[in-house]
Order: C-alpha cells, then structure tokens, then sequence
C-alpha cells in the first residue's frame, strides 16, 4: 500500500495533496502547509558561535590569547581560540536543544503509507538552491515505513531546510517546497543477526534510540 495521507492537525486545512505532475515524474510534489519564515542561517550559527564564546572562552582565556597577539603569534592565537572553543557532538546536541537555534522544518501537513522494505526519500525542489538560496540540511531526508502514524507528531513529513542568504524567507502556504520519491532498499544478508527496536517516536526518534543505547552501554 502506498498512499499520503492529511494528519488530523491540518485535517480541516485545504492543501493541496502530493502529486507527480508527469507521467514521468519520479517524485511527488510537496507543498507547505502553512506560511514558514526561514531566517538566515548565517545569523543562526553567529548565535550558536556567541554562545560558545560565552562559554569557554572566559575572560582568563581572553586575556591569555591577547597576550600572544601581542607578541606577535596571531596564529599561536587563532589555534588556542580554535582548540578552546571545539565543542563535541554531544555538546551541539546539548546546545541545540538548550537554545532552539536549528535549521527550519517546514511542515507539509500529509503523512506517508508504504509497504515493507521501502522508504519515502526527500528532496528539496532543484530550482530552490539556484532561486532562492534554499537547501536541504540533511541533503536527502529518508522517511521509514514505521515512521506512519507514530505518538510523537502521527508521522507527519517534514522538509529540514537552511537558508543561505543574510535575510529571511517566507514560504507561503501551498508553495511548492521539495519532492518525494518512493524507493525501495536492500538490506544485507546477515541483516536478521541483529536485533532490531520497534520505532518508540517522531522526528529523530531513531537516532536517539541509539544514542540512548550507547549511553547504557558505556555505564
């Protein structure tokens, strides 16, 4: 069975449903759900990068690294600065969520069925990065087939998007905002060795599965 699908918060919002628009068309045409202003993520990541200045890089460390632009190392410098303020995943992980700087999701309002062994793959429009300085941040977004009708947001499709230019964008409702294709995969041989987990959440819910499986692992 494949077919989209509204999710019962845009039930009573007229959108329009995905559709290829030629016979040919490999992938389904995705439109927002609503209006999305997507900010710069240049101004994002300078947020981000104050913050992390904040953080680590303390009046003691300041006064340190003039000492040595001082002497006359400005690279010395730049590499304590950069060496300092390198922050592991985890710790960007801990950020993001602290803050709510991230990329845009652009809601579609339409959740997907597929059968077994295949997966909604998600594409931003080809025209977007050369019109609008628009691109996926996650470069392709796969949806799963256990991704339908989860607890966390009922498996609704969203498009991860960054802004490139130095000022927002808005995306009106019914814009076209990327495609859909849906693809079948593989999977290895001795895949069934492996236990594999029931999906538990939404957006991101298996990466953080596994990172929670790790954690456990490493106590």
């Amino acid at each position: 069975m494949f077919k989209f699908e509204k999710v019962k918060r845009f039930e009573n919002v007229e959108i329009a449903e995905p559709v290829r628009k030629t016979k040919n068309s490999a992938c389904y045409d995705m439109v927002a759900a609503e209006d999305v202003i997507v900010y710069p993520m240049a101004r994002l990541t300078s947020d981000l990068g104050d913050i992390v200045a904040r953080q680590k890089l303390t009046e003691e460390v300041q006064g340190a690294v003039q000492k040595m632009v001082d002497a006359g190392k400005p690279d010395l410098a730049q590499q304590m600065v950069d060496t300092l303020a390198t922050c592991t995943i985890d710790e960007v992980s801990a950020l993001t969520k602290q803050t709510g700087l991230k990329p845009t999701l652009i809601p579609t309002g339409y959740k997907a069925y597929m059968d077994d062994e295949y997966s909604l793959d998600l594409y931003i429009r080809s025209s977007s990065p050369l019109k609008y300085w628009l691109i996926l941040a996650n470069s392709t977004g796969i949806i799963d087939a256990d991704y339908v009708d989860n607890p966390d947001n009922e498996g609704e499709i969203f498009f991860q998007v960054i802004n490139l230019l130095p000022f927002p964008i808005k995306i009106k409702k019914g814009e076209i905002i990327g495609q859909a294709k849906f693809v079948r995969f593989a999977v290895t041989d001795n895949d069934f060795l492996v236990e594999k987990n029931d999906r538990v959440g939404g957006f991101g819910s298996t990466t953080e599965e596994v990172e929670a499986e790790m954690t456990e692992t490493d106590v």
